[in-house]
C-alpha cells in the first residue's frame, strides 16, 4: 500500500504531535514528583497529611496498566 504525499505529511503530523502530547505529559509527571518529594522533606512528620493532595495527583497520572503493576 503506497501513501499520497498528503497522507504521509498528515501521518507525520499526526505522529508528531502524539509525541508531543507525550512528552508534556510525562514532564508534568516529573514535575509533581518533584513538588511532593520536596513537600515530604519539607513537612517532616506531617508530610502524610500536608502531601496527600500532590501523592493523589501523581498516583492520578500514572498509566493503568503501569498502576495496576504497583498496587498489586
Amino acid at each position: 500500500m503506497r501513501l499520497t504525499l498528503d497522507e504521509a505529511l498528515q501521518l507525520k503530523e499526526a505522529r508528531d504531535k502524539k509525541i508531543r502530547d507525550d512528552w508534556i505529559r510525562v514532564m508534568e509527571m516529573r514535575i509533581n514528583q518533584e513538588k511532593l518529594a520536596e513537600c515530604y522533606r519539607t513537612e517532616g512528620v506531617n508530610s502524610y497529611e500536608q502531601c496527600a493532595h500532590l501523592a493523589q495527583t501523581v498516583i492520578s497520572q500514572i498509566p493503568e496498566g503501569r498502576a495496576s503493576l504497583l498496587f498489586n
